[in-house]
């Protein structure tokens, strides 16, 4: 046995190498014995509380909105529409010429654009007066023509939902390396497919919250967020505020899954009424509201064509990408999320000789979509394998072994790709054989066999997939992305106790980010990891900027960040006591 210098225990085989003992992650206590604190759960004595009156059409011109008996009913403290706000629109900045990015109304102003969006907000002394009060609003809607759907949005006729730009078409990406006609007139084969892939919601089993608490001219938020220091900024611009006024704080999150990296106006709104009431105000969006408001994603069309030659391996594809974005972008990613993440990453891990694409991001009367779990990536992995299933039964090939004969091998990494992508290692086919490997591939058939003799039925799918994380700031910019910053902060300090506490700018929804982030730091300062306190996201602390957690960067971005502050506090730690040991610090 040896011992590392956090005392974790470790055992050294044969060759020398050392197994690290198993770490229990260490936020699940807690969370296993009920003892999570959630925003709902954060206290906050004589809290109003707020609900949101949604559209039940799709598309319709308000034609009239009456308050009054809402406002009448005993309990209730506000109840505002569009006309009684003093705060503008949110208007997400992207920076590409072949974008235009519709302003999105707090409350909807003068249209509704999907079934679900807000057009009026109750506060009341409990939520269920609020939502009593809903009922006694005088909504008139006039219907107009809607677009539910791209085909619908793009049709000759099809009503325009910012006329101001006039038409449905949002963003418009080509990509084109050349060569793909010639390589598609020489092919030995040539297939066409079309993929539908239906529009999903993230359904975390804590919906969005937040609660907004004035403490004089500031402003202390709890929100169920990813991304709090791009929320706080978000507030700060809205309400005019100084960036000092307005904290914002992230208790437990039960999920994430990207739909909390956005800012909602949802969430705008109720801090703007917790100031203007000086009263605390607090909303959690039910069941209902979740499916309908929070963002949705993956809603596409595509169509592909691939062309191989005799031998199975690719020597084209061609793609036309359609994504339904609903009726706005959501802040402050925009709406170009899936229109580049899906015909960027079509080619996947494999070799193609030449590449083309299109994709357009389409505006409908739907719900916005946003980020969720790999943004447009599983899309074009659907696209990508299902062209080399159908490839291989055309060549009478081996499912596995078109694969193999496409794939990007070891010695050709790093490659960049017809679309800008960087691969930058890997052993692509021989992953795929310890998979083949793992599943006895070579024997499916007579386990198939055995099972249809039994009255059951085997099937068995191969899939290779590839994923871009740890997107930075050059790829935000790049993408015209400006108004997320791309880096994260960390602030390490050590406590009285001698415990050594740390705060970031990724809070956890569920990834165990503490326990590898208890690591980082116990690892950098030289202190046992139990005595490792990693601090809910807090943007009082430290004077941090960053972009949050999501996009598979948070071990990235956010280690750096961690061994940045750590190591800082080492070398600080190791000063002092040399000054007061009186030694030389290398000595220590």
């Amino acid at each position: 046995m040896a011992a590392d210098q956090q005392g974790a225990a470790h055992v050294r085989p044969p060759d020398g190498r050392a197994v690290g003992r198993s770490l229990p992650r260490v936020e699940d206590a807690p969370l296993l014995r009920g003892e999570g604190s959630f925003v709902d759960d954060v206290d906050a004595p004589g809290a109003l509380h707020v609900a949101f009156l949604r559209s039940p059409l799709p598309h319709a011109r308000i034609r009239s909105l009456d308050l009054a008996a809402a406002r009448a009913l005993p309990g209730v403290v506000a109840a505002h529409g569009a006309a009684d706000l003093d705060v503008g629109p949110l208007v997400t900045p992207i920076e590409n010429p072949d974008a235009f990015s519709p302003a999105r109304p707090l409350l909807a102003d003068g249209v509704v654009r999907f079934v679900g969006e807000p057009v009026a907000v109750v506060v009341a002394d409990s939520r269920y007066v609020a939502e009593d009060a809903l009922e006694l609003i005088d909504l008139e809607l006039d219907p107009l023509p809607a677009a539910p759907g791209i085909g619908a949005a793009l049709a000759d006729g099809a009503p325009v939902l910012h006329e101001e730009h006039g038409s449905n078409v949002l963003f418009q990406l080509r990509v084109d390396s050349g060569g793909v006609d010639e390589a598609l007139a020489a092919a030995a084969v040539v297939v066409e497919r079309r993929f539908v892939n239906p529009r999903y919601s993230a359904a975390p089993i804590e919906p969005r919250g937040v609660l907004a608490v004035p403490d004089g001219d500031a402003l202390v938020v709890w929100a169920s967020s990813q991304a709090p220091h791009r929320y706080q900024t978000a507030l700060v611009d809205l309400l005019g505020a100084a960036p000092e006024a307005i904290r914002v704080r992230v208790p437990d999150v039960g999920g994430g899954f990207g739909q909390k990296a956005h800012v909602y106006p949802e969430e705008l709104l109720v801090p703007w009424l917790a100031l203007r009431l000086g009263q605390p105000v607090r909303w959690t969006e039910d069941r209902g509201e979740n499916l309908l408001a929070a963002s949705h994603a993956r809603g596409q069309e595509l169509v592909v064509r691939a062309a191989a030659d005799a031998e199975g391996r690719l020597l084209a594809l061609d793609a036309d990408v359609l994504c339904d974005q609903g009726a706005y972008g959501v802040f402050p990613h925009g709406h170009i999320l899936e229109a580049l993440g899906t015909p960027l990453m079509i080619p996947g891990p494999y070799r193609v000789g030449a590449y083309r694409a299109r994709a357009r991001t389409i505006a409908t009367n739907r719900c916005p979509e946003g980020a969720y779990r790999g943004v447009g990536l599983p899309v074009a992995a659907l696209a990508h394998e299902r062209l080399l299933d159908v490839l291989a039964g055309e060549l009478g090939l081996d499912r596995a072994e078109i694969r193999r004969r496409n794939l990007w091998r070891p010695e050709e990494l790093p490659t960049t790709t017809h679309t800008r992508q960087r691969y930058d290692s890997g052993d692509y086919p021989r992953a795929l054989d310890a998979a083949l490997a793992a599943i006895d591939y070579a024997g499916f058939e007579e386990r198939r066999g055995a099972a249809r003799a039994g009255g059951r039925r085997l099937g068995l799918g191969i899939a290779c997939y590839v994923e871009y994380t740890g997107i930075n700031s050059f790829v935000f910019n790049l993408r015209g992305m400006v108004g997320i910053a791309g880096f994260d902060g960390a602030h390490v300090a050590v406590e009285p106790d001698g415990t050594v506490s740390l705060w970031t700018t990724l809070p956890t929804n569920g990834q165990g980010l503490h326990t590898t982030f208890a690591q980082l730091v116990a690892d950098s300062v030289g202190v046992p990891v139990e005595r490792v306190v990693v601090q809910r996201a807090d943007t009082a602390v430290g004077g941090l900027a960053g972009t949050g957690t999501f996009a598979s960067r948070s071990a990235i971005a956010g280690g750096g960040a961690i061994r940045g502050a750590a190591n800082a506090l080492r070398e600080r730690l190791l000063e002092d006591a040399a000054r007061r040991l009186e030694v030389a610090a290398e000595d220590l």
